[in-house]
């Protein structure tokens, strides 16, 4: 079953998708472009955008989402229950 996800870039901008029990994420901007990455075992996250620009951050163990852009801006979001 895979969880939601809710992400809220530095202006605010809401982004949703989902993390898969594969690990595997789907992610969608405002815009509706979409943004793929992982899950790594060890908390980590590694999105990329469609143009392949890298996102990386934290699946921490309360369910927060602490996260960079290309730029170093701080996103931030949580796993829905």
């Amino acid at each position: 079953m895979s969880q939601k996800i809710d992400l809220y870039d530095h202006s605010s901008n809401y982004y949703h998708g989902q993390i898969k029990d594969d690990g595997n994420i789907d992610l969608y901007s405002p815009s509706n472009s979409y943004y793929h990455g992982k899950l790594k075992s060890n908390g980590n996250i590694e999105i990329y955008d469609s143009g392949n620009n890298f996102y990386h951050g934290k699946l921490k163990s309360n369910g927060n989402i602490d996260l960079y852009d290309p730029e170093g801006n701080y996103w931030h979001g949580k796993v829905k229950a």
